[in-house]
């Protein structure tokens, strides 16, 4: 029986011996990582704030404009039909069922 490949044990090790020594070496160069990390989150915070802003700003903007142009389509379709039956004469009428 042969026994599986264990790559999850080696990329912890290897993450661990390189990546470790970041901060370490951040330090020795005059680096505040801790605030470069800050920074980073509340650039990336800012940015994502502003696009879900945006985001929302151009649903309703959607929902506005669509909202108007039914209006429009709604009034131009009714003033079509009244004058389409404003100019029926009284055997068109006749024709009609009352129901």
């Amino acid at each position: 029986m042969s026994r599986p490949y264990r790559v999850g044990g080696f990329v912890q090790e290897l993450d661990t011996v390189c990546f470790g020594r970041i901060p370490e070496q951040g330090m020795h160069l005059g680096a505040d990582l801790a605030r470069m990390q800050r920074s980073y989150i509340l650039r990336t915070g800012a940015l994502m704030l502003a696009l879900s802003l945006l985001s929302a700003i151009a649903t309703i903007s959607v929902g506005y404009i669509s909202a108007r142009v039914a209006a429009g389509v709604s009034r131009d379709l009714r003033l079509a039909v009244f004058t389409r039956v404003e100019h029926f004469s009284r055997a068109e009428f006749d024709r009609f069922s009352p129901a």
